[in-house]
């Protein structure tokens, strides 16, 4: 049995109040893993439930105190000033609500666990409110879809997937594999209501099958996944997936992945993310009736080191996406193809260790400019680790900096829940660098940490962004102490 709960108050630093975007977000997890004595019945069972309730701002108009005025950019490091901010919107407030349980079980005919039937049940249902007492027009437009006198239900969506089949196993002394055969059926149900729309509610169902494989022999490791639907909405959907992966003495492995598949664009990007701009004047988006299909195809190879002085691995993916569905402003995108790199190694010479992960992305789009992401995501770190107090304590000591190239926009509408590409007015983020310190430490079931972080907040260094933001008007974090404890209550 497992219970896990997290309350966590975010009590942002911007100044006066009324520009203030506090998160309070609280989570709790039950979850069970269940064995019986004669190994034929196997069931995993996990329920969740996240709220989180903010007071939104809508983004920042201008600053002095993150930002720095214009007169600061110049050839020299500058020193930022202390400043206020002034927000777009002052009286609104959200409230998220997600619950996702989990049902898993299968049951073997015999010890040997040969041949089962199995069962998994998934229940998602996401709820998202929203208000604002002033209905500022300049901001939200004359067609706002919330109520401005009271909270109600504005969108509700809710996933139900059940799959039953069969699994057989066989295991021999140097070889085993495993195969699921399961029919899929998966109901959505879709609820709107806000004071300018009346009540609304949809039901979409889809059947299919799928099969899963997975199968190994010596050091050699082969996954295989089919599935297809042949019924109602997501009628022609398909996907294959497989992996071939290969150890060499323990130190090595390779691994060899494909895909392709096609899929239709997902309801909860294409309704539940984007009430904002769809139901205006009541009108509903067409892909509920009629939908869209993604393709995608991709190939990638991996390579991990394993070792107690030198570990990590690189990775390399090349595909490409037709009819793509980019954010909540109905962009669709014909083809793009791309290419990723990624590394991340770790390297300890004494009590020192040193780690850099990095992350390159590139495409040939030239609209959507890495979809809005940066081309380049990278983090670097060192810390020294070593115990103390007859090795009761186990401690790091270290500096890290994290890195993003630049990149095109990311604009976000509170009022939706959701981030979208803003093609018309695209102004560069990124290229800035965010350095922290921290100490952390561990002494039996309790686990500490203490971190400063962005210590460079207050300077303006020439050839990086003044502005420090992930999302436009939204700025990242700013110079701040955080420390907590986690503490275990088992050995």
């Amino acid at each position: 049995m497992v219970l896990d709960y997290n309350s966590i108050l975010n009590g942002d630093m911007y100044t006066p109040e009324i520009a203030q975007q506090q998160n309070l977000n609280r989570s709790t997890l039950l979850g069970s893993n269940f064995t019986s004595q004669n190994k034929k019945y196997q069931q995993q069972i996990i329920l969740s439930w996240n709220r989180n309730r903010r007071v939104e701002n809508g983004g920042l108009i201008s600053d002095s105190l993150f930002y720095g005025p214009n007169f600061q950019k110049s050839n020299t490091i500058k020193q930022r000033l202390f400043g206020n901010y002034f927000p777009q919107i002052t009286s609104a407030k959200s409230f998220w609500a997600q619950n996702d349980h989990r049902f898993k079980h299968r049951y073997f005919f015999d010890t040997n666990q040969t041949v089962g039937i199995a069962q998994a049940i998934r229940f998602h249902k996401v709820r998202f409110q929203y208000q604002d007492k002033t209905t500022d027009t300049n901001f939200y437009g004359t067609h706002y879809n919330f109520n401005a006198k009271k909270i109600v239900d504005s969108t509700a969506y809710s996933l139900i997937d059940h799959r039953i089949g069969v699994n057989f196993q066989k295991q021999f002394s140097n070889f085993n594999a495993n195969l699921q055969i399961n029919h899929i059926f998966q109901s959505l149900n879709y609820q709107y209501d806000t004071n300018r729309v009346t009540l609304k509610e949809y039901n979409i169902q889809s059947q299919g099958f799928e099969g899963i494989l997975n199968t190994k022999y010596k050091s050699w490791e082969i996954f295989a996944e089919a599935n297809f639907f042949v019924l109602g909405y997501a009628q022609k959907a398909f996907l294959l997936n497989s992996e071939l992966k290969k150890s060499f003495s323990k130190k090595y492995i390779i691994s060899l992945r494909g895909q392709i598949s096609n899929q239709p664009i997902s309801q909860y990007l294409s309704t539940f993310t984007s009430n904002y701009f769809y139901f205006s004047n009541n009108k509903l988006d067409y892909s509920l009736t009629s939908p869209n299909f993604t393709q995608q195809q991709f190939a990638s190879i991996k390579i991990s080191k394993i070792g107690d002085k030198l570990s990590g691995n690189l990775m390399c993916n090349i595909g490409s996406l037709q009819n793509d569905y980019i954010g909540i402003v109905n962009i669709s995108v014909d083809l793009v193809n791309f290419i990723q790199f990624g590394a991340d190694v770790s390297l300890k010479i004494g009590k020192f260790i040193f780690q850099q992960q990095a992350f390159i992305q590139l495409n040939q789009n030239s609209i959507l400019k890495n979809y809005g992401f940066p081309k380049l995501n990278a983090r670097s770190a060192i810390y020294f680790q070593n115990t103390a107090f007859n090795e009761a304590l186990l401690f790091r000591l270290g500096v890290e900096g994290i890195y993003t190239s630049s990149y095109n926009q990311l604009n976000y509408r509170p009022d939706a829940g959701s981030f979208y590409f803003n093609l018309k007015n695209p102004n560069p983020l990124g290229n800035y660098p965010v350095f922290d310190i921290f100490a952390s430490g561990r002494i039996q079931n309790v686990d500490l940490y203490i971190k400063w972080e962005h210590i460079n907040q207050w300077y303006v260094v020439p050839g990086f962004n003044s502005r420090f933001e992930q999302t436009y008007q939204y700025p990242i974090e700013p110079e701040r102490i955080r420390f907590g404890f986690n503490w275990r209550f088992w050995n």
